[in-house]
């Protein structure tokens, strides 16, 4: 035909090279090269070879490959309206949203150009700067920027937009974001829109805070599992909480009705003394004195001890009437010796006479010995006596009521026997005394 435009054999090349690349990729982008300088971009297209194709050709050639490929992509060709600044095409087979991170992990602050489109609005922030009071207060002004002076320096009082986006950056503001070191733009590959699988995404849904995102997937674990413990859903998660709050809720129950458990009678019993001393409070009873617990080991200790006592009280007294008795038998075999020398003893011999006398002498002091002995040991039956009296009060105070009347009885047994033994034994003591001393008189 006649006037009509023949279309290049290289661009026709470019197309089908384009279309075979989109069919080979699941996933095709658009991306934004604008004020991209050429070293950072083949530094990126370093980092990313092997795992990304990044092409670049002219707008109506994207625009033809695209709605070439819709027949068999459906919908891809809704990618044109993402065209923005310096497009080129991204091919991957990874994962939209991975894609979107890897892209703007490598991307890098800079200094805003004048000429510039802004990709964001760019604002400056509230706070102290380096500059001293002068024509910049007029110059931060004209940018709609409130500064005032604090400390002899320019501060700026709250934050400001400078350039929204998509506006073109002034020569003034380019200027100022400079001198006040505020780096708006981002020099890396702007991902603006991703296809797949007949989906659009764009870079506001591309764009996830990970620590948010990861606070809402936690959030709604935890509110899940508590759905499914309130509505007693088994798994392996909420098996052992939903035990644990069945035993509980049985515990209370129980608790609340009087129930008799070995987990809850404890419990039972605190819960009666409260309301037994609250009961008490208001009637006013007098208090019960608790009766004291015997010690059955110290009673048993405390027996033995008096029955020590009364033995070593016995024994002491065998003693005292073992001594009466030889003194009397002394006393007895004095006399005897004396009778034979009466009988020896010449009348008119006056130093036998003599001897007789100096025997009696010795035989009357005898006579006061046995009985100072008599009155001592009958004294020290009286200390014995008291002795035991004072253990016995003693332990019969700690002792229970048993045991103090058992010891009583055996105590006052031994004591009537005692006492009769004693008296008996100075009966016999007094009249083999009073027989010597009528002999020894008798033979005077």
């Amino acid at each position: 035909m006649k006037g009509a435009k023949q279309i290049p054999k290289e661009k026709l090349q470019t197309v089908k090279e384009f279309e075979k690349l989109v069919q080979d990729y699941s996933i095709v982008g658009i991306v934004n090269m604008e004020n991209l300088p050429a070293k950072q971009l083949q530094n990126m297209k370093e980092q990313l070879r092997g795992s990304v194709v990044i092409r670049m050709t002219k707008k109506r050639l994207i625009k033809i490959i695209l709605k070439n490929s819709s027949a068999s992509k459906k919908e891809i060709d809704k990618l044109i309206t993402y065209m923005k600044g310096m497009p080129a095409m991204i091919f991957t087979k990874a994962n939209p949203f991975k894609l979107y991170k890897q892209l703007d992990d490598n991307k890098s602050s800079a200094p805003a150009k004048a000429g510039q489109t802004a990709n964001n609005d760019i604002i400056v922030p509230a706070g102290p700067t380096s500059f001293s009071p002068g024509p910049i207060i007029g110059e931060l002004g004209a940018l709609k920027i409130k500064a005032g002076i604090e400390n002899g320096k320019v501060a700026i009082k709250e934050p400001a937009t400078v350039v929204k986006e998509g506006e073109v950056v002034s020569e003034n503001a380019a200027s100022i974001l400079t001198r006040l070191g505020v780096e708006p733009m981002e020099v890396g590959l702007d991902l603006v829109g991703v296809y797949e699988d007949g989906e659009i995404f764009t870079k506001d849904v591309l764009a996830i805070d990970e620590k948010e995102y990861n606070d809402k997937v936690l959030l709604a674990a935890s509110e899940t599992f508590n759905l499914a413990v309130y509505i007693g859903y088994t798994s392996n998660e909420t098996i052992k909480p939903l035990l644990s709050k069945a035993y509980t809720e049985a515990k209370a129950i129980g608790r609340e009705q009087n129930i008799l458990a070995d987990e809850l009678v404890g419990e039972l019993l605190a819960k009666a003394e409260v309301q037994m001393q609250g009961l008490k409070s208001k009637v006013n009873l007098p208090d019960v004195e608790k009766p004291k617990k015997t010690d059955n080991k110290a009673n048993t200790e405390k027996k033995d001890n008096i029955d020590d006592k009364i033995t070593e009280t016995k024994d002491t007294k065998n003693e005292n009437s073992y001594t009466s008795d030889d003194k009397a038998s002394d006393a007895s075999d004095d006399k005897a010796s004396d009778d034979k020398a009466s009988d020896d003893k010449a009348p008119d011999d006056k130093a036998l006479d003599d001897k007789a006398s100096d025997d009696k002498a010795s035989d009357d002091k005898a006579s006061d010995e046995a009985k100072v002995s008599d009155d001592k040991a009958s004294d020290d039956k009286a200390s014995d006596e008291a002795k035991v009296s004072d253990d016995k009060a003693s332990d019969e105070s700690n002792a229970s009521d048993d045991d103090k009347a058992s010891d009583e009885a055996k105590v006052s047994d031994d004591k009537q026997s005692e006492e009769a033994k004693a008296s008996e034994n100075k009966e016999n003591t007094d009249d083999n005394v009073s027989e010597v001393k009528i002999e020894d008189k008798d033979h005077s």
